[in-house]
This record gives C-alpha cells, structure tokens and sequence, in this order.
C-alpha cells in the first residue's frame, strides 16, 4: 500500500510496550503512550513519568494507567524525578484531562477547581476544555444547574 505522496505504509504495525508505570522514567525521542483503562495520555520527549506512586490518588484513579506503548522513534531512561519532574507531570496530566474525550460538564467540574468558569469568556472557557464555544453553550446551562 502507498499514502497520497507514494510512500509505503503498513496497514498493521505491531504495539512495541514501553516502561513499567510504577518506575519513573524520562522519555528521550518520540512519544509514549500511557494507557489507561478508558483513556490515554501523551508523554512526549523531555519529560518525566515519576511513577504512578508520586502522583496523586485521583488523578491515577481518573487516569487508571495499565500500559506504556511506544511510537517507532520513542526511547526512554529509568531516572530519578526530582519536584519539577513531579510539578511537571502532573501539570501535563492535568491539562490532558481538560482535554480530554471525557464528557464536557464533567471537565466543566474539574476545570472549576482552579477558576470559576462563570467569571471567563465562553471563547476562554471553550479553549481550556479543547471544544468550540458553541458547543460550550450548549453544555454549561446545564453544569449551572447541577451546581445548585
């Protein structure tokens, strides 16, 4: 098979499984992919997974991580994370969750914990959850009233 411009590509590449989350680990190239029972994160190159013991209960209980797979360029290190690694990765975790495919009035809760979605913009609020401001409106009615 061939893509658009002619190059060959495989239909079907094998998952090549990464590190094991409970160690900490610093991904040196490419992409790792943390898997979780529902979602998935990305870890990309520079930064550290300090284990699954150095980060919060919840944020491991939302993110329930199984697995690491690696994209063909990905390599790795076993290290020891240091407080900016551990500020770091759960910064990233948290941003991803904002993001993420998990229903919107469910991320409209979490965003609420570090701001008050009331006292933004729909355009700011909308661009901190990944969506468009329509179909924030559509949704944040709704979160309002479950706030009650």
């Amino acid at each position: 098979m061939s893509g658009p411009s002619g190059e060959a590509y495989a239909s079907y590449n094998r998952t090549v499984l990464g590190p094991d989350l409970d160690m900490a680990f610093r991904v040196t190239a490419g992409l790792v992919a943390i898997v979780g029972a529902e979602r998935s994160v990305v870890w990309p190159r520079g930064m550290v997974w300090p284990g699954v013991a150095a980060l919060p209960a919840e944020m491991m209980e939302w993110l329930s991580p199984a697995e690491t797979h690696l994209t063909p360029e990905a390599a790795w290190e076993a290290c020891e994370p240091d407080e900016r690694d551990r500020v770091a990765a759960l910064a990233l975790l948290q941003v991803q969750r904002l993001q993420s495919r998990e229903m919107l009035i469910h991320r409209m809760g979490y965003l609420s914990s570090w701001t008050n979605p009331n006292e933004s913009s729909h355009y700011t609020v909308a661009a901190l959850l990944g969506t468009t401001r329509e179909t924030l409106t559509k949704t944040i009615s709704l979160w309002r009233v479950r706030r009650r």
